[in-house]
């Protein structure tokens, strides 16, 4: 079918396919929820005038190569590429949303112009913003092949990557098939944003909606290659709750810290991955008293390449003192406990229980209140040193 003028040719690429099922997990595969997405997002964008809308492929055991993909939207003649994905790591750590884009020329400014738009539909249920980036090849060219061979073609491209299918934080963005088609429909409004579409069927005129794309970078995007800076800090330890507050900050030349965590042994293992405020130098958290490890506290950054750093581990004498006395005592009352059990059991002929066993409670009540007035001494003690 001829292009009619001013018609907006778009391909949508569902990811993997066939043999290839891309990222595994739960049950779930991400060939199967690719293509969910991709029909969802062809059937919201057909809802709107000026545009004509291709799928790659219809079935998700269609087996198709990224130069046939590419050359598929060659042939339709199509203005833009869109390829639909999921994430998963190696640790199954990270979570959030992201998009790739080509490095360089129109092919980038554009299509991170539209990428900012898609992520920031997302961030509004709830996914965390990994942003946009881009990935070269020693070579110096675009390491993803369906963008290489789309800029080839002269057609902007991206990979959109719309969460992690192997984190908890984002299980409850593809529980059901409707959060899937709710992702494809917001891939669709972002399009519609991008392109300032308008649809009288959904009733939405973006026609006015403001799109900002950068200038064209003169070389090409470099993808990031430092690793973060980072450092730990004792704050205080709150005797009421048991709890010590620590503050780490990190920093990165190249692009932005977007998780935190810590461990309470020394680095053997770490806590779930937190958010990263947004421009935030660094981030403050309480680890609870018993979890306290004698090999130290370490805390843990990652920036938006996954490119991770660790502090060193930090040792704070006082709560590691206040947790040794606090031990050393509770074994002391165990001990009295006992010696006054032992003294209590009834003697043979049965003569003197009465006498001993009240004498033993009075020993018990006495350890109780010696024990009560000794410890307000050591908060005391606690609050003038300030730990």
């Amino acid at each position: 079918m001829a292009k009619e003028k001013d018609e907006i040719i778009i391909v949508i690429d569902p990811g993997h396919g066939a043999s290839q099922k891309g990222a595994e997990y739960n049950g779930l595969e991400e060939k199967n929820i690719n293509m969910t997405v991709s029909d969802a997002m062809a059937e919201e964008l057909e809802k709107y005038e000026g545009v004509r809308v291709y799928l790659t492929h219809t079935s998700a055991e269609d087996e198709m190569s990224i130069r046939e993909r590419a050359e598929f939207a060659k042939e339709v003649e199509a203005d833009y590429f869109f390829c639909i994905h999921f994430n998963a790591s190696g640790n199954h750590n990270f979570y959030g949303a992201e998009a790739w884009v080509t490095s360089y020329g129109r092919y980038y400014a554009e299509m991170k112009a539209f990428s900012e738009i898609v992520l920031q539909e997302f961030e509004e249920i709830g996914v965390y913003n990994r942003g946009v980036k881009t990935k070269l090849e020693t070579d110096g060219t675009d390491y993803y092949g369906v963008l290489r061979r789309n800029a080839e073609f002269d057609i902007p491209a991206v990979i959109i990557e719309h969460c992690h299918m192997d984190h908890d934080e984002d299980a409850q963005f593809i529980d059901e098939e409707a959060d899937l088609v709710n992702f494809g429909k917001m891939d669709a409004t972002a399009v519609a944003k991008f392109l300032k579409l308008k649809s009288s069927e959904l009733g939405v005129n973006y026609t006015d909606y403001e799109v900002v794309i950068g200038e064209e970078p003169e070389g090409k995007i470099q993808n990031d290659t430092t690793q973060p800076e980072c450092h730990i800090e004792y704050l205080s330890y709150n005797n009421e709750e048991g709890t010590a507050a620590f503050r780490i900050a990190a920093h990165d030349e190249e692009y932005p810290i977007l998780y935190y965590g810590y461990s309470v042994d020394g680095g053997e293992t770490y806590s779930t991955l937190r958010r990263w405020e947004k421009g935030a130098d660094s981030m403050e958290f309480t680890v609870s008293f018993s979890e306290y490890g004698l090999d130290g506290v370490r805390g843990v950054v990652y920036n938006a390449f996954n490119i991770g750093a660790e502090t060193e581990p930090l040792i704070v004498e006082e709560v590691l003192n206040q947790k040794e006395l606090l031990r050393q005592e509770s074994l002391q009352i165990k001990d009295l406990f006992y010696e006054s059990a032992v003294m209590a059991q009834p003697k043979s002929g049965g003569e003197l229980y009465l006498i001993t066993a009240g004498a033993a409670l009075l020993a018990v009540v006495g350890v109780l209140v010696w024990y009560i007035c000794d410890w307000r001494k050591t908060r005391k003690k606690i609050k003038e040193l300030d730990i």
